[in-house]
């Protein structure tokens, strides 16, 4: 500690502190014991606090740092921000701890990454190592898979060895006569509080300067897991940091990723249901705190599994290169696929509560007899019907065609169950089985869309009825409360289709087909997503490293549409009257969403809050 000179004496005392927070001990992860770090905050998907990157774990936020490139460290407040909660808080920070904007206290720590470039990889690859596997006479007669558990003892289940490699933590025991790796990982696994080694087998020692020459390292596994029918079984292996998504019931949800808790056979079926499942990874005690018997799925960008890392606690089943189409009921002839028929039987079991028998639908007809219809696009056609004396929307999709239809069908349907909104178009169930066509049922709105509503004027004055003062603050504020819930749950909307009830209410649709926002960024768009003039610069630019900050460009245009009333066109937006035609805080607003920079533009939430502020008396009005 620093002396302090107290006023007036000649002697030197010190202060100081004991340290209240027991730190967390993470493998390629510096602990800075007492630290804080001011600033350096920014905003993410799932965080628990609004204008920050922070989750309940530091576990969790380790592992959400290691997916955002700007992460550098994460701040850990022992008994929360105002030093008086039971609860952690681990917050984000994209900059490294420094003089200028550290502090010391006793309930907080900092975790950093170590940057050394003798120690640059935090994981090993597959083909930076080999895993040896128990010989015939080794394997247990009952199959037990292992407990997963690293550092407990238990049969011989295999293990890790990396040539070059020197793993960290700390030394519980130094052993001298071992003649090889594997007989220095047997030693490893018959200790209890060990999980790890490094084996020097060269007389003059090793070194820490020369680490591709000096060590060997490894791990013993933990975990070996079953061959499961349809999966190809990779023991000690995983797909962290590949490309996730997100699904019903996850127990991750901030971390946008399918994690679920079942028996392995049970994940298994999950992921051959699943139409976006290719693979999944199986961890006997769980993942980071979240239930034992865990296991996390991949589609087919996240299963790349040349790319899979090593790990003893996991074993990874992938399906992708058994000629099995995820989600897709086919049968293959001369290299050729051709669907068969989706029947309700084959729909993920999550669906089964949503199915609708087809009788029980009723399409409205014309006069002449052809059904109502309210739009058509590329994925289907939608009609207007009566459902239990409710009119719906369904949309009818072809299933007949391409198992990559059926597979969009499924999708969309397992999206759309799991989102409830008030200003999101309602998911009313599905119907399969009938002329090789697939229908999904949703909330009717009886208005119209908002675009075709924006110059409606009425009164004796002409005024619009969507100019901001009348009902377009109103409905910008219920389209932005739409994109926060959206982006709370991982989805990005991808569409600027804004349909209006009959008492004016606004709902965002084409929500089934949004994309998932995985990680920081989406994965690449495969080509140009929305309507030109709403499309953000940098789907323009490629598509690549695109966030759901394309959705507040989007919603940046249509407020401009609100204000003026105008249609817009790319690179002609004029800017609006203030006071007549909308206050100067919600052209601020406006030109933030507009922002050419990703980074510039606000969250959702922010959007949400600022134009709750700006609302003001409202005016009930009708088509």
């Amino acid at each position: 500690m620093p002396a302090v000179a107290r006023r007036g004496s000649t002697g030197g005392t010190a202060a100081g502190f004991p340290v209240r927070a027991p730190p967390l001990e993470l493998p390629g992860i510096a602990t800075l014991v007492a630290q804080g770090m001011q600033g350096g905050d920014f905003q993410c998907v799932g965080s628990v606090l609004p204008d920050a990157c922070a989750f309940a774990s530091p576990l969790d936020a380790d592992a959400v740092c290691a997916y955002i490139e700007q992460c550098r460290g994460v701040m850990v407040f022992g008994n929360g921000t105002d030093g008086c909660s039971a609860a952690q808080l681990a917050v984000l920070k994209r900059t490294s701890l420094a003089p200028s904007n550290s502090f010391v206290a006793p309930t907080t720590y900092v975790l950093e990454q170590v940057v050394d470039a003798q120690l640059a990889s935090t994981y090993l690859y597959s083909d930076e190592a080999t895993v040896l596997l128990p010989a015939e006479n080794e394997t247990s007669s009952d199959g037990e898979p292992g407990s997963g558990e690293l550092g407990s003892t238990g049969p011989w289940l295999g293990c890790i060895v990396a040539r070059g490699a020197l793993l960290g933590g700390e030394v519980v025991a130094t052993l001298s006569g071992v003649a090889t790796p594997e007989e220095c990982c047997r030693r490893c696994r018959e200790r209890e509080a060990a999980n790890v080694w490094n084996f020097c087998d060269r007389l003059d020692g090793c070194s820490f300067s020369d680490l591709r020459t000096s060590f060997t390292g490894g791990a013993p596994l933990a975990v070996t897991g079953p061959e499961v029918p349809g999966f190809t079984r990779y023991p000690a292996s995983g797909l962290f940091g590949q490309q996730g998504y997100s699904c019903y019931g996850t127990l991750k949800p901030e971390l946008a990723e399918c994690v679920l808790s079942a028996p392995l056979p049970d994940l298994a079926a999950h992921c051959e249901t699943d139409p976006l499942c290719a693979a999944f990874v199986f961890k006997p005690a769980g993942l980071f705190i979240s239930a034992a018997s865990t296991g996390y799925f991949r589609e087919t960008e996240g299963a790349n599994i040349s790319a899979r890392i090593l790990t003893p606690s996991s074993v990874l089943g992938d399906s992708s290169n058994l000629g099995r189409l995820p989600g897709s009921l086919t049968t293959h002839s001369g290299g050729s696929s051709t669907p068969s028929a989706l029947a309700a039987s084959a729909l993920p079991a999550s669906l089964a509560r949503w199915i609708i028998a087809r009788a029980d639908i009723q399409y409205e007809c014309r006069p002449d007899g052809s059904p109502v219809r309210l739009g058509e696009g590329a994925s289907g056609k939608v009609y207007r019907a009566i459902y239990r004396g409710e009119l719906v929307a369904a949309k009818e999709i072809q299933l007949d065609r391409t198992a990559a239809e059926q597979d969009a069908f499924i999708a969309e349907a397992l999206r759309l169950q799991d989102l409830r909104h008030q200003h999101v178009v309602q998911f009313y169930g599905l119907s399969v089985g009938e002329a090789g066509q697939g229908v999904l049922l949703m909330e009717y709105c009886e208005g119209r869309d908002l675009g075709s509503a924006l110059d409606l004027q009425s009164g004796a004055e002409g005024s619009r009825v969507f100019g901001w003062y009348r009902q377009g603050r109103r409905v910008a504020l219920e389209v932005a409360k739409a994109l926060n819930y959206l982006h709370s749950r991982g989805i990005v909307h991808m569409s600027n289709n804004v349909l209006l009830t009959s008492n004016l209410e606004s709902k965002l649709a084409d929500v089934g087909v949004s994309r998932m926002q995985s990680r920081t960024f989406m994965s690449d768009l495969p080509a140009l997503v929305g309507t030109w003039a709403y499309v953000a610069p940098e789907i323009l630019m490629g598509g690549v490293n695109c966030s759901n900050a394309v959705d507040i460009y989007s919603y940046g245009v249509l407020l401009w549409e609100i204000i003026t009333g105008q249609r817009p066109a790319r690179g002609q937006l004029r800017m609006p009257e203030v006071e007549a035609e909308c206050p100067q805080a919600a052209v601020d607003l406006m030109m933030e969403c507009l922002s050419l920079n990703p980074a510039d533009r606000p969250p959702a939430a922010s959007v949400m809050r600022r134009l709750t502020a700006l609302q003001g008396r409202r005016t009930s009005l009708s088509l």
